[in-house]
């Protein structure tokens, strides 16, 4: 299945999806404080340069700090 950390390249998390067609959203990467698949999904937390801490799900961004 999907890693959230196979997302992060050269620093940068880039989300892309079927969802959103012709369309991405990167964020550059501070550190990863979390990593781990649980049951039915992969979770990626992640402190940004600019939003935060950054939950992800399966890929896809869930929550910013800077949403809040």
């Amino acid at each position: 299945g999907l890693c959230g950390k196979d997302l992060i390249i050269d620093g940068w998390f880039h989300e892309r999806g079927e969802l959103w067609p012709g369309q991405a959203m990167s964020l550059k990467v501070k550190k990863v404080l979390d990593h781990h698949r649980s049951d039915f999904q992969d979770i990626l937390v992640f402190e940004s340069e600019n939003h935060g801490n950054v939950l992800v799900l399966d890929g896809v961004i869930q929550v910013t700090e800077r949403d809040e």
